[in-house]
């Protein structure tokens, strides 16, 4: 009874014992690091000390600032996802004690694979400036930075750091950037002009007949001209570029009309934009200077003139009236005049001098007059409509007309320098211009001989004579 006494009485003692102790409440908090660098892609882990090392509960939460940098687990695993800084806390849930780490992470190096420039051929004026931009790939490279180096610095110079181009003399020089980072490369080919007189221009319509006779003699044709633009019709088996190579241009612009009717642009001067339906291009002839060059070839069927004469050709019938040829006319070359004349309003909207050069296979309203008529020149009077239309509605001025009036003392004949048994000889290629800075000194025949042409080449190719119109510009 004594023992079961003792056993009680030892029992009591330790219950009171373990009622009468106290709880370990967390008191602080610390991270193994305070600062941590990472690499993208990189992991780490924080470890996070609580104190007292006895305490009751020592659950910890993890969390960063900027996630989007770092992401932390709840084990303090730590992933760097982004470029930039993060501050990763560690906080207690008994208590809410904290500690922090700040965490910057940076990207890995990444190596340059290629570069390319914003442009690959370039033309300028001596004096003129134009800043290169080079593109470098992958975007995330580490090291973007290139070097700009000249091939040819007495004709363009440019800046090793920003890549902007000086132009210093008239010829060619290869501009090249390259990548800091593994020596990748890319150029462009720049083109220095000088201008001789930017305030004179020479303007020529070719019908080169695809060639004619000799590419080398229509190459020849447009050299003794003296043109500085040429508006080329019939063209064919790459002639625009083989012209404008062996002229030295800068510049050459082949297109198709709605007709199916190959034509080219030909220039000394550089093309810095191209209208809506590609029969026209804007061309920088100066400083700041700009002028529109619009070339068209209209439907060489059916050919009215004949018509009138009795003269087979193309299926066509005849005809007896100006009602009648006016109607043919319009019907065959409604859609190129209409779209010429639309093309044209939409250029004389900036304000600077246009020109239209073409072969447009119908006389001048200028030329089958009451006067030619009763000279012999035409059969009837007529105000052929593609010219009439153009005239009225865009305000253009024949340049040869402008110069000459008197279409009975110049009739300017173009069609044609081969005439067969039975021809209507006639004026069917013209230079038209407009604008108010704009005069007309000159208007030229260029063709196989005297007095049919002003301007005589030997062995002349074609089967039309061109005609070159010299402009003052003020």
């Amino acid at each position: 009874m004594k023992k079961s006494f003792l056993i009680f009485l030892a029992g009591i003692f330790l219950i009171g014992s373990c009622s009468n102790k106290e709880r370990e409440e967390v008191t602080g908090i610390s991270l193994d690091r305070s600062e941590l660098s990472l690499v993208y892609g990189e992991t780490a882990t924080l470890t996070a000390t609580v104190l007292p090392h006895n305490a009751d509960n020592k659950t910890v939460s993890w969390s960063s600032t900027v996630p989007a940098i770092a992401l932390v687990d709840n084990r303090g695993g730590v992933t760097a996802i982004g470029v930039g800084s993060t501050v990763i806390s560690a906080v207690t849930e008994d208590g809410g004690k904290k500690a922090t780490c700040a965490v910057t992470v940076t990207s890995a190096d990444v190596s340059v694979t290629g570069i390319s420039l914003n442009k690959s051929e370039l033309s300028l004026f001596v004096g003129e400036t134009e800043t290169l931009k080079a593109i470098v790939t992958p975007d995330n490279a580490t090291d973007k930075t290139v070097s700009w180096a000249s091939d040819n610095p007495t004709v363009a110079t440019v800046n090793a750091s920003t890549g902007e181009i000086t132009a210093k003399s008239a010829g060619e020089a290869k501009i090249s950037a390259i990548a800091n980072d593994g020596g990748k490369s890319a150029a462009c080919n720049v083109t220095v002009v000088e201008v001789k007189n930017e305030n004179e221009l020479r303007v020529m319509s070719f019908n080169i007949w695809g060639g004619g006779k000799s590419i080398d003699r229509t190459i020849a044709a447009i050299r003794e001209s003296g043109a500085d633009i040429a508006g080329i019709q019939e063209e064919a088996n790459n002639s625009a570029s083989r012209i404008a190579n062996a002229l030295g241009w800068t510049s050459f612009h082949t297109y198709t009309t709605l007709l199916g009717k190959g034509c080219s642009i030909v220039s000394k001067y550089p093309i810095v934009a191209v209208s809506a339906s590609k029969i026209g291009v804007k061309l920088q002839i100066g400083y700041g200077k700009y002028v529109w060059m619009f070339n068209q070839h209209l439907n060489h069927c059916p050919y009215e003139p004949y018509m009138l004469n009795g003269i087979e050709y193309c299926g066509g019938g005849t005809l007896n009236t100006e009602e009648e040829a006016i109607a043919s006319a319009w019907g065959a070359r409604k859609g190129d005049v209409e779209l010429t004349i639309s093309e044209i309003q939409e250029a004389q909207k900036e304000q600077i001098p246009i020109f239209l050069t073409g072969d447009f296979n119908e006389p001048s309203c200028l030329d089958w007059t009451e006067r030619a008529t009763a000279a012999g020149l035409c059969k009837i009077p007529v105000a052929w409509p593609a010219t009439k239309k153009l005239q009225e509605q865009t305000g253009m001025k024949d340049s040869y007309r402008t110069v000459y009036p008197d279409e009975v003392a110049k009739p300017g004949y173009t069609w044609t320098p081969i005439p067969a048994t039975r021809e209507v000889l006639d004026r069917i290629d013209f230079v038209f211009f407009w604008g108010d800075k704009l005069q007309v000194v000159k208007s030229e025949i260029v063709g196989e001989k005297k007095p049919e042409s002003d301007i005589v080449i030997q062995s002349f190719p074609s089967d039309h004579r061109a005609v070159v119109s010299t402009f003052h510009l003020e």
